[in-house]
């Protein structure tokens, strides 16, 4: 049964990637967990996310480099100070994960997602009306102890895949291969370099339970110190533990646009503008996001799909 398209009210959709290239850590400062800084994640089904706040302030701010204060004013609202005066005239969703990087016995590792994680997808391209924009699979049945994969290459023997320290039966799904040359095409404009054909060769998904272990137990997880210069020992009760999403974690989000609320909007730029605008700042961009930036974390690179 098909998802109906729901009515925007005027607004315009641009659907983006984030592909990490370094470990990336949105912080929640609160979890039942022996990590003293957690990853954000949903409450319902554990699955990491980076909260929509977070996206948006990171990208005012990349827009204020790009575009100069007034012209960020307009779009993403004023400062807090003048907040009253008219609302932003764009809107970002938290972004989902969508795949994730699993260490692999062959190849090194795989880009896993799971049927939860792309019906979810492929509801939420149907309900904003781009359902054209990614072949997603459908219908996708897997028991706990299989896998599908994009391409036979990653199996040992016949059938075997094997991720960490587990064992799956693993079958070739022709179904794969369409949604992982989309991928391919927008995160690395089509090339056919080593990391094009990665993604076209390593795409697996697993059951939702698999799947969900592995982005329990399978981030990053890193210890940091604070020094104490007098004495150059580890400072009294400065000793903590911090969760990254790994490289090479993909995301997916949408910015929904709509016409500029400024009162002296004398053009009348519409939502369609604040699109182009927004396609702009985000297509083909490298951005620092979350937390740790001094130390190398968080360094993202955005692909908008449905903008070209």
């Amino acid at each position: 049964m098909m998802t109906a398209t729901i009515d925007l009210g005027g607004k315009e959709v641009v659907l983006f990637l984030a592909h990490a290239l370094t470990p990336l850590h949105a912080g929640s400062s609160a979890d039942i967990s022996w990590i003293d800084l957690p990853l954000q994640r949903e409450v319902h089904t554990g699955l990491p996310i980076i909260q929509a706040s977070g996206v948006k302030g990171t990208l005012r701010e990349v827009a204020e480099k790009d575009w100069g204060k007034e012209r960020t004013d307009e779009i993403f609202g004023p400062d807090t100070e003048e907040s009253s005066e008219y609302a932003s005239a764009i809107a970002f969703t938290d972004l989902r994960l969508l795949l994730f990087p699993v260490r692999s016995w062959k190849g090194i590792f795989v880009w896993a997602s799971c049927p939860l994680v792309l019906e979810r997808l492929r509801r939420d391209l149907q309900v904003l009306g781009l359902g054209s924009s990614l072949s997603v699979p459908t219908e996708i049945d897997i028991k706990n102890n299989n896998a599908l994969v994009a391409d036979r290459t990653i199996l040992v023997g016949e059938n075997r895949l094997i991720l960490e320290d587990f064992v799956f039966e693993a079958r070739e799904d022709h179904g794969l291969k369409g949604f992982a040359q989309d991928l391919q095409k927008s995160l690395f404009s089509g090339d056919k370099d080593f990391w094009g054909q990665k993604l076209e060769t390593s795409l697996v998904i697993l059951s939702d339970e698999s799947f969900l272990s592995f982005v329990r137990f399978s981030t990053e997880v890193v210890t940091r110190i604070k020094i104490n210069n007098e004495t150059g020992v580890v400072q009294e009760g400065a000793l903590w533990t911090e969760e990254h999403l790994p490289t090479e974690s993909i995301l997916y989000g949408f910015a929904l646009a709509e016409k500029v609320r400024r009162k002296d909007n004398k053009n009348q730029k519409d939502a369609k503008w604040v699109r182009g605008e927004i396609i702009e700042l985000l297509d083909n961009k490298l951005v620092w996001m979350g937390g740790d930036i001094t130390v190398g974390r968080g360094m993202v690179k955005l692909t908008v799909l449905n903008g070209r």
